[in-house]
C-alpha cells in the first residue's frame, strides 16, 4: 500500500517540475566603440531578436577595446565584440578565446610613405 502512494507522490512532482520552463540566462554582450560595425547588435536588440529566439542578451557599450578586454577577463561581461586586445591578453596569459570576426575584413588602413615597406615591431627590440 506504500508503494502506489510513493509513486503517487513522485509522479506528481514530475508533472509539475514538467511544467517550469526555464529562464535564458542574461548575456552580457561589450562593444568598445559607436561605429557601423555593431549595427547588427543594435538592430537584433532594438526589435527583440535576441528575445524572440529565446536568448536574454544586454549589450553594454565600454569606451575602448582594452577596457572591453578587461571586463571579459575580470568576467564582468560575457561576450566581447573586440578584435586586437583579446589577442594581446591571450599572449599575455589571459585564458579567452577568439572565435570569429565579425566583420569581412579591418576597419582601419595603414599608409606610409612609399620607402616604408615593413612595419617594426620595436617592443621585441
Amino acid at each position: 500500500m506504500k508503494l502506489p502512494f510513493w509513486i503517487a507522490i513522485v509522479c506528481y512532482f514530475m508533472l509539475g517540475l514538467s511544467e517550469v520552463q526555464a529562464q535564458p540566462r542574461r548575456i552580457t554582450v561589450v562593444y568598445p566603440s559607436m561605429s557601423g560595425g555593431f549595427t547588427p547588435l543594435w538592430i537584433a536588440n532594438e526589435e527583440g531578436l535576441f528575445t524572440k529566439y529565446g536568448s536574454n542578451v544586454y549589450p553594454v557599450y565600454i569606451q575602448g577595446g582594452s577596457r572591453a578586454v578587461q571586463a571579459l577577463i575580470a568576467r564582468d561581461a560575457d561576450v566581447a565584440i573586440v578584435s586586437g586586445g583579446v589577442i594581446e591578453a591571450s599572449l599575455r596569459g589571459a585564458d579567452l578565446k577568439f572565435i570569429a570576426a565579425h566583420l569581412p575584413n579591418l576597419a582601419f588602413s595603414l599608409y606610409a610613405r612609399p620607402e616604408i615597406r615593413q612595419i617594426t615591431n620595436y617592443a621585441e627590440k
